[in-house]
């Protein structure tokens, strides 16, 4: 029975006479065997759960800061000395915004955080292979 996965004990279990090719491919078929269903369904939901909260996040956080900032520059258009720089910024933003909306700025605030969701996706996809310890916390 192989005990450990490597290239010395396959090396020597070949070596050895009494494995037969096929009871050493069973001993390493076993041995690299992936966890059970319970645990690869609990992986899948721990990634499902994680990708949902982060395309979430990643959706609605842009939305709250072009309103933040919208609305904040539309009120700093009411103070007497720095007005005209609260509305020449909220125009720069609405420009902006409809560049990317192609002519709607709310278009172009959900194209925005469309594109920050599919990068928070990318980036949690990615996060979740690369440290596979944090899988099941």
């Amino acid at each position: 029975m192989l005990k450990a996965v490597g290239y010395r004990y396959f090396k020597d279990a070949v070596s050895q006479s009494r494995y037969q090719p096929t009871a050493l491919l069973q001993d390493l078929l076993k041995a690299l065997r992936p966890p059970s269903g319970f645990k690869l369904m609990k992986s899948v939901s721990s990634f499902a759960h994680s990708l949902l909260l982060a395309v979430a996040t990643s959706f609605v956080a842009p939305l709250l800061l072009l309103a933040i900032a919208c609305s904040g520059l539309q009120l700093w258009a009411y103070l007497p000395w720095i007005g005209g720089l609260g509305t020449s910024l909220n125009q720069g933003i609405a420009v902006f915004l409809t560049i990317f909306g192609n002519g709607s700025m709310v278009q172009g605030m959900l194209t925005i955080s469309v594109v920050c969701a599919l990068v928070g996706a990318l980036f949690d996809t990615y996060a979740f292979y690369h440290f596979p310890s944090h899988r099941n916390q």
